[in-house]
């Protein structure tokens, strides 16, 4: 139960990462990324080419195109670099022209073309059988159990995920995080106040990536072991269900919607007594997610936690005061009288 519990909340910090990473992206800057995988699979694999040593060691067993055995955490800053680089190489393929559904559609057939290099050519990732061994990072050092060390890396996850959701706070409530909302709201008009949107999108796409790569390199340090199906086109659909649930645009959305998603849901399934044939179990899991991402479309489209967004309120006298919470509207115009109406 100890290693169980342990396993699960690694698992909610680094999907919470992740989660935070798409939400920039499709919630406040409107991207429809739908190639978002594609960043946390970089990140992994960097992680595992950066801690593996040379492809020699494994004497034919496994075959990558270079490896070296770099302390910790210069992997994981690996990671966020090559995701960064990553999102802003595809960010000036598909920003600049492309919206909505066409940008959707080249963003998964982009990752749809990396999943299918990686597996057929052996010598860059090992195929279809994919990196395993993966050192844990620090394992050997801190000369702890194994469950010792399985709680260890998961407050580690745990303090990397609060100052990301620390950050990704930051970003909602900042200026910049206010044009990318505004871009995503009206394009014409952030331009029409001298901003440049394709650069703020591409920010904003390096910003996901990273943090999607990230997610990606922490996974590694868990599960020491990284394949092609490790990042399929439902695990994007998995992140894109679970900001959805929680309401997309704002962080505490997408922190509720992980923990609706991973633990309410897909734990839950896990539980139900096993029937039908082998797989089936899995099949069903993948039904409820739909059913319940269906379900609050229809029901509740903003979500669980609707997204706050900032309005300017006219109070004479004292000018422009920016206010989040739509209900504060009244009250701001009780206490500056006539003048705000």
């Amino acid at each position: 139960m100890s290693y169980y519990t342990s396993i699960l909340l690694t698992y909610f910090f680094i999907d919470v990462i992740a989660a935070l990473g798409l939400d920039i992206q499709v919630g406040l800057t409107g991207i429809l990324n739908f190639g978002f995988i594609m960043f946390q699979a970089a990140g992994a694999y960097t992680v595992a080419l950066t801690t593996l040593g040379p492809p020699s060691k494994w004497l034919g067993t496994q075959t990558y195109f270079a490896g070296w055995t770099l302390p910790f955490p210069v992997p994981l800053i690996a990671a966020i670099v090559v995701g960064a680089v990553l999102s802003f190489l595809i960010g000036l393929l598909v920003l600049r022209r492309l919206r909505s559904a066409y940008q959707a559609i080249v963003l998964l057939s982009l990752m749809l073309v990396c999943y299918d290099i990686v597996i057929s050519s052996r010598g860059l990732f090992n195929g279809t059988t994919g990196l395993g061994s993966i050192t844990p990072p620090l394992q050997s050092a801190l000369g702890l159990s194994f469950t010792g060390y399985q709680w260890a890396y998961t407050a580690f996850c745990g303090a990397v995920c609060a100052a990301i959701f620390f950050l990704a706070r930051r970003v909602y409530r900042s200026p910049f995080g206010r044009l990318l909302a505004a871009s995503r709201e009206g394009e014409n008009a952030v331009e029409a106040l001298g901003r440049n949107v394709f650069r703020l999108r591409l920010v904003s796409m390096m910003i996901g990536g990273g943090l999607g790569a990230l997610s990606g390199g922490l996974l590694v340090g868990s599960v020491a072991a990284w394949s092609p199906n490790s990042w399929s086109f439902f695990e994007t659909i998995i992140y894109f269900a679970a900001i959805t649930l929680g309401g997309v645009g704002n962080s505490y959305g997408t922190l509720l919607g992980v923990a609706v998603l991973q633990i309410g849901i897909m734990e839950g399934v896990t539980y139900l007594p096993q029937i039908g044939p082998p797989g089936f179990m899995d099949y069903l899991q993948q039904a409820v997610i739909g059913l319940a991402l269906i379900a609050v479309l229809w029901l509740r489209p903003q979500g669980i936690i609707r997204e706050r967004r900032p309005m300017l309120l006219d109070t004479g006298r004292l000018g422009f005061r920016l206010i989040r919470r739509p209900a504060a509207l009244s009250q701001a115009a009780s206490t500056t009288g006539d003048t705000a109406s």
